[in-house]
């Protein structure tokens, strides 16, 4: 059975390793930038989820789904500011998408799929 709960920061490595499959390596680059001399950019990455709570990837802004006690997917949620107040969206006439990529550890699509379930995604009957 599926567990979900809030992130803990005992679960900042996994999230550390989610947070980059699902970015493929993005995160890693970024977090190569800000390291210092001596730490890897997953140290500085784990770091940054453990500890810092100005950051939007802080552990607490996260929720986990365990299947047997072994985190199998992590969900990062969080608000932004309007980033495009220039745009009336009112005024536009046909919808825009973006390309969302999900990463989980489930070993079944079954699992998956009772893992974005709980989120609520939408899926095709």
């Amino acid at each position: 059975m599926l567990d979900f709960r809030k992130a803990r920061q005992a679960d900042s490595t996994d999230l550390t390793l989610c947070m980059d499959a699902a970015a493929r390596g993005l995160s890693a680059w970024g977090w190569s930038n800000f390291s210092h001399k001596g730490q890897s950019a997953f140290e500085f990455g784990r770091e940054r989820i453990r500890t810092d709570e100005s950051s939007k990837l802080y552990f607490k802004n996260w929720v986990v789904c365990e299947l047997n006690n072994n985190l199998i997917g992590a969900f990062l949620g969080f608000t932004v500011d309007d980033p495009y107040p220039e745009i009336d969206f009112d005024k536009i006439d046909e919808p825009w998408g973006m390309d969302i990529v999900i990463t989980t550890t489930a070993n079944t699509d079954a699992e998956a799929k009772a893992l974005l379930t709980y989120f609520n995604m939408p899926f095709n009957s």
